[in-house]
């Protein structure tokens, strides 16, 4: 099933799926800011800075030891370059304040989509 999610800016993007089946709630969060065109030769603007994106995150599953959070970066690029896949940024055990959890996804780029796997540890 979605799940309810929004940003609090408008260059942001989000969509969350949770599947109760295994306990997972998997967030894809995606960053355009500008017509980049160093990436599109139709734009003429320059690239936005990196940003740091603080993510708030309820985990309604049961996670008495903690939820493994994994955050995986798919990077804008060029398209005549294939992604061999997407780079992991953390992957980690967090301990919910109840069942929120917050993280901080470092140095977004602009194109930039970033998945969000959390599960129970």
């Amino acid at each position: 099933p979605i799940v309810a999610s929004s940003s609090s800016h408008p260059s942001f993007g989000v969509y969350a799926t949770r599947d109760p089946a295994t306990a997972t709630v998997t967030a894809l969060i995606g960053r355009h800011e500008t017509c980049g065109g160093g990436m599109n030769l139709d734009c003429g603007e320059s690239a936005a800075p990196t940003v740091d994106v603080p993510v708030a995150v309820t985990f309604p599953f049961s996670a008495p030891r903690g939820v493994h959070v994994l955050v995986q970066r798919i990077p804008i690029g060029h398209m005549a370059a294939p992604l061999s896949g997407p780079t992991t940024v953390a992957d980690q055990i967090v301990t919910p304040s109840g069942a929120d959890l917050s993280l901080v996804i470092p140095q977004v780029a602009d194109g930039d989509a970033i998945v969000v796997t959390l599960a129970p540890a």
